[in-house]
């Protein structure tokens, strides 16, 4: 299938866009057990998303690892194609956070955690002062690499 879907608390949300071959996308998840939702950007825009019930609260710890491109349980559902980067945040993020990130790096040009994140293409704040370096938990730039590892 070309289409995209992620998971949380045994909900799937699955966009009905198919995706076409040798084209660039943004894609951005995003769950928010505060407001019982779980989210699904393509490029910026809203693709679909759930209100369950399930979904209320926090995610419970996983025996599965953290996983990107295939099925978090089995070996399979592969993605086949480039990832340019990865973001992981502890707080859900706006749809105008998204849209403000989906084209451009980031960067912390103060190297203080409490600095707001901004973009290094556009220099300016991605949501004002509201986002900071603190809430981004991990960010796989994949045009970095040490050595031979990438």
């Amino acid at each position: 299938s070309n289409t995209l879907s992620t998971t949380a608390k045994g909900v799937t949300v699955t966009s009905s866009t198919n995706l076409a071959l040798n084209r660039w996308y943004h894609v951005a998840a995003v769950y928010n057990g505060g407001a019982s939702s779980l989210s699904l950007y393509l490029n910026g825009r809203l693709v679909g998303s759930s209100t369950a019930g399930a979904l209320a609260g926090t995610l419970a710890a996983s025996t599965a690892r953290f996983t990107l491109a295939k099925n978090a349980t089995a070996s399979a559902n592969y993605f086949k194609g480039g990832i340019d980067e990865v973001r992981v945040f502890g707080n859900a993020l706006s749809a105008t956070q998204i849209q403000r990130m989906m084209c451009q790096k980031i960067e912390n040009s103060t190297n203080s955690s409490t600095a707001p994140i901004s973009g290094s293409l556009f220099t300016k704040n991605i949501d004002g002062t509201a986002l900071t370096w603190t809430e981004l938990l991990t960010y796989f730039r994949f045009d970095n690499y040490r050595d031979d590892v990438i």
